[in-house]
């Protein structure tokens, strides 16, 4: 058997375990960004062709219930029995205040404003979520851990982001201006 200083010498030596995730994460949230960026722009392209906000909300909802639908009869076969009444009533209240009136009023937004300003606004989310979390003490923040350090990395990149994309319609709309009246 051998000796626990030539067990961690060889450990010591072995090349360290590669993670599983690799890119994965990376990956992931430029896919999430690319379907936000669609629905962005197809929601615009909707809402100027003149099709009901409400209709738009509809569709919307109905085809994300239809694709979850299976995945929830899979993964959470036993919580059917734990919906009650009460339960039910909140998850009403939570999708009509927390999805179906945000996102009327997000689509009238669009309806009179550029899309870039709706990517501008979705960046902002994640950011004042974050803050408010902060405020409110639902989240601690030591900057010395490296979970707190990403989130503010997060927080700050988020902020980036609406500062670039404001700084291009910016610059774009003062030469819009000028090219106009020559």
């Amino acid at each position: 058997m051998a000796e626990p200083n030539e067990q961690r010498a060889s450990q010591a030596s072995r090349p360290p375990a590669e993670s599983n995730s690799g890119w994965k994460p990376a990956l992931c949230v430029v896919f999430v960004e690319l379907f936000n960026t669609g629905t962005i722009l197809l929601g615009k392209v909707a809402v100027d062709g003149g099709m009901f906000v409400f209709s738009l909300l509809f569709y919307r909802s109905f085809l994300g219930a239809l694709f979850i639908f299976p995945f929830a009869l899979i993964f959470e076969s036993g919580k059917w029995k734990e919906l009650d009444k009460k339960a039910l009533g909140w998850l009403f209240i939570n999708a009509f205040a927390g999805y179906s009136l945000p996102m009327a009023l997000y689509y009238y937004g669009l309806r009179d404003t550029p899309a870039s300003y709706a990517v501008i606004f979705s960046s902002l989310t994640p950011l004042v979520t974050f803050v408010l979390s902060i405020l409110l003490r639902m989240e601690t923040l030591h900057l010395k851990s490296k979970e707190d350090a990403a989130k503010v990395t997060g927080a700050l990149v988020c902020k980036t982001r609406r500062f670039i994309i404001e700084r291009q319609l910016i610059s774009q709309n003062q030469t819009f201006h000028h090219q106009s009246f020559r």
